[in-house]
């Protein structure tokens, strides 16, 4: 075969090669984003159970401190975290709206529920501390109501982090699993790009230079024996 045709046949191959080497390296940045848009999902979803959960706990806490000892900064801190409880709620609905997995919705909507039922129980408890009657505001704060709700609050929540762990975890997995098999082809592929180039260069000096030179060193040796 001609060296033409085996340096037109290379180049063919290595711009095929190329372009399938800069393909894969496109698909392993695209996984690369997947994986990237996974681990801020987990983390908006993780923080905002947590957040939940630590407001719930927190303005339980200042309820009834205000109505154990009846300062007003614990009434003025327990109206802030309403105000806070309010903004969560909002991030939890922002959430819904995003299109979440009909288990996960139905879990945050659990824990929708269970909050508002929660801020009820306190807000009754605080205004009948107000109004006066003190035993009334205490047994509702810490009787065995505001408990239940309390606990199914914190259990709710925690259900839903396993569940969110569990899918941006696959989904993390997954992407991770995808960028470096894409990443491992675009590999090989380069790597067959340069084999094939040393080995066309390697072909092309050994018959254009190297035969030449011995056949050229030949003609010499037998001119210098007088041949």
């Amino acid at each position: 075969m001609r060296i033409s045709t085996i340096t037109n046949w290379a180049y063919g191959v290595t711009v095929v090669l190329t372009a399938l080497s800069g393909g894969a390296f496109i698909m392993s940045s695209r996984s690369a984003v997947e994986e990237r848009v996974a681990v801020e999902e987990h983390l908006t979803l993780d923080s905002t159970a947590e957040e939940l959960a630590l407001g719930a706990e927190v303005r339980s806490d200042e309820a009834r401190l205000f109505v154990m000892r009846g300062e007003e900064r614990h009434l003025k801190a327990f109206r802030a975290e309403e105000a806070s409880e309010r903004r969560r709620e909002m991030a939890a609905e922002q959430l819904l709206s995003k299109g979440l997995p009909k288990a996960e919705a139905e879990v945050l909507s659990k824990v929708e529920a269970d909050a508002d039922e929660l801020d009820k129980l306190e807000i009754a408890a605080v205004e009948a501390f107000q109004r006066g009657d003190r035993d009334a505001a205490r047994t509702t704060l810490f009787g065995p109501e505001h408990e239940r709700l309390q606990g199914d609050l914190l259990a709710i929540v925690a259900h839903f982090r396993d569940l969110t762990v569990a899918r941006t975890g696959s989904q993390l997995d997954a992407a991770r699993e995808s960028s470096d098999w894409w990443s491992l082809i675009a590999k090989i592929m380069l790597g067959l790009t340069g084999g094939l180039f040393l080995a066309v260069l390697y072909f092309i000096l050994r018959r254009r230079v190297a035969m030449p030179l011995v056949r050229m060193t030949g003609i010499v040796g037998r001119l210098a024996k007088q041949d």
